[in-house]
């Protein structure tokens, strides 16, 4: 399986691409081990690396202008094309805020086991969440954040499509490199996350965890309780998204 993860960009300044091969691909092909992958801009290839199984591949580029661009990856082995791959390149020129949304129990009715087990149509978005979160895609650039693993991330792609949630990057958990414990997995992220946009102000998410991530890196943090049980930190606590979006807006002055 190849994985080509999302990045978050600012005009004029390089930007670091990654891309994986899974682990789990040596167990089908395992005599396999020397790898070439392209990386393609529309038509234009941009970069090419030579890789191994569950390594990370990079390349850096420099995105010249706002907006969001599809970079096609391709794994060839033996000058075949063995698999392709798509990321997403969200390029901002940070003049409105950014915010960040945990995926399961937040925006997703979901945890781990049925998340294993369940076809993406049988997974329900929470109630309001995808019109609320376009409603504030208008004002906000939004990132999407989970400890769900990386081998997980096209299925969660196709899922936020399905539901019309509002285009972001999408940043997953890796078993192998990552702090297994969610809040200090989350905290090492965002922390990188703000180094490229300092504009990052919020975070929304279901845990104690989310929220110590949050207020670990300076951001303002909801959490969605549908028990209306407080957790210590977050500076709001609501039963649904609703009372997000008249948060959120009320907040960027709307």
């Amino acid at each position: 399986m190849l994985i080509a993860f999302d990045a978050i960009a600012v005009p004029g300044k390089d930007t670091i691409l990654h891309t994986k091969i899974s682990a789990l691909y040596y167990l089908l092909h395992p005599f396999r081990n020397k790898f070439i992958i392209e990386y393609f801009l529309g038509t234009k290839m941009i970069g090419m690396t030579k890789t191994s199984i569950g390594k990370l591949s990079s390349i850096s580029y420099n995105f010249k202008a706002p907006g969001i661009y599809r970079i096609d990856v391709i794994l060839k082995n033996g000058g075949k094309v063995k698999m392709k791959s798509t990321a997403g390149v969200f390029c901002s020129d940070m003049k409105r805020p950014a915010l960040i949304s945990d995926i399961d129990h937040t925006i997703a009715d979901i945890s781990w086991p049925g998340l294993l087990l369940l076809p993406n149509r049988y997974i329900c978005p929470f109630c309001d969440a995808p019109g609320v979160l376009e409603t504030i895609y208008k004002q906000y650039d939004i990132i999407y954040l989970t400890r769900r693993e990386d081998l997980l991330l096209d299925k969660t792609r196709r899922w936020l499509s399905k539901n019309a949630f509002p285009l972001g990057p999408v940043f997953m958990w890796d078993f192998w490199s990552e702090p297994l414990r969610a809040e200090k997995y989350k905290t090492k992220v965002i922390r990188r996350l703000k180094r490229r946009w300092n504009h990052i102000v919020l975070g929304i998410g279901d845990k104690q965890s989310d929220i110590n991530a949050y207020v670990k890196n300076g951001l303002r943090s909801i959490l969605i309780s549908r028990n209306k049980s407080r957790v210590k930190g977050a500076s709001a606590v609501v039963q649904g998204w609703k009372e997000i979006g008249d948060l959120v807006l009320q907040c960027s002055g709307k």
